[in-house]
């Protein structure tokens, strides 16, 4: 009787959690004093500048399971997703020399799927990359990658995200893909570029041990293949396009064998074509010993003082992981 009753409680708790609309969310921000602690001194880290970042908590455990964000605004507005089917957006504050201190105004709500209602269960809402995508009308989209179910969601340009989106299936390389690699990286080709607007989708790793990781370019209403050459024992995790067309890819090594790492790669403009396979120069790559952990999302923004990154990790909502917000810049 009283694991019924549990059992009874648990889902009418999940129910309440789904069908919740847009919520204030109180977000605590904790400072992260250096990316690599034992020289807290160097900002440098291969053609990146260390800005700063911190390490976010909640009560409310919809902030955790960050797998991909959007910034506006220098970075001052974000806009992320989880693999649980939540989005999240909140204000960024930074300090006069551009480092994340605190998220305010933030609010959470649920995704809806094909049908319309709020996703249900975790597989059905497993969003792994958002982008943002501009029409030929002037108009704006949302665009969710989803890992388990096989698609590309595309939602009005503002949460709450709560009316029917049009989905687009996955083309045959990538719905190849293992159910649980799918999707892993989105990003959208910048105006001004001879691919403007197309879409590009990649899975988050190989198929099978030294092939290359597929993915698909959406460009005038039809998939072509793409692929992106793999590089040591990483996963792909997001990309994001420079204003210029390079392209950055954000990729992770997490496990008990490999330990943690993380690395991008920025893969130039010319050599962005249907049916080519992908490859780059390495910014950035770090370890255990510096400030990262599973890092998952990745957001490419601009500002007064050029390229701003934003890195959001995924927790998996353990309370062995950290939710953080890790700010660079682009050194040119």
């Amino acid at each position: 009787m009283l694991r019924t009753a549990t059992a009874a409680l648990a889902v009418a708790l999940a129910s309440a959690s789904v069908a919740a609309a847009d919520e204030p969310i109180v977000v605590r921000a904790a400072p992260i004093a250096a990316f690599d602690p034992s020289r807290p001194e160097v900002t440098r880290f291969g053609a990146l500048e260390w800005l700063g970042g911190v390490s976010l908590t909640s009560a409310d455990a919809r902030l955790g399971g960050l797998s991909g964000v959007v910034t506006e605004n220098g970075g001052r507005r974000l806009l992320a997703i989880s693999d649980y089917g939540d989005w999240i957006t909140a204000t960024v504050t930074v300090d006069d020399g551009g480092a994340p201190v605190a998220l305010t105004d933030a609010r959470v709500g649920r995704l809806a799927g094909p049908d319309g209602q709020p996703i249900r269960g975790k597989k059905p809402g497993d969003a792994e990359a958002i982008a943002v995508r501009t029409r030929a009308d002037g108009g704006r989209e949302v665009l969710v990658s989803f890992e388990t179910p096989g698609h590309i969601a595309v939602y009005g340009d503002a949460p709450p995200f709560d009316t029917a989106p049009r989905i687009t299936a996955y083309p045959p390389a990538l719905a190849r893909a293992g159910r649980n690699s799918r999707g892993e990286a989105l990003a959208v080709v910048p105006a001004g570029r001879p691919l403007a607007g197309a879409v590009l989708v990649f899975a988050e790793g190989p198929a099978a041990e030294g092939e290359t990781i597929p993915g698909g370019l959406i460009h005038g209403g039809r998939w072509q293949p793409i692929a992106l050459a793999g590089l040591g024992n990483y996963a792909l995790t997001d990309a994001g396009f420079l204003p210029d067309g390079d392209l950055l890819v954000l990729e992770r090594r997490f496990g008990f064998g490999d330990g943690i790492g993380m690395r991008i790669r920025r893969i130039a403009a010319d050599t962005i074509t249907p049916a080519a396979v992908l490859d780059g120069v390495v910014l950035i790559e770090a370890g255990f010993a510096q400030a990262i952990d599973n890092m998952e999302g990745m957001a490419v923004d601009t500002d007064a003082g050029g390229t701003v990154l934003t890195l959001v990790s995924d927790d998996n909502r353990s309370f062995l992981q950290r939710t953080l917000l890790l700010r660079f810049r682009l050194v040119e």
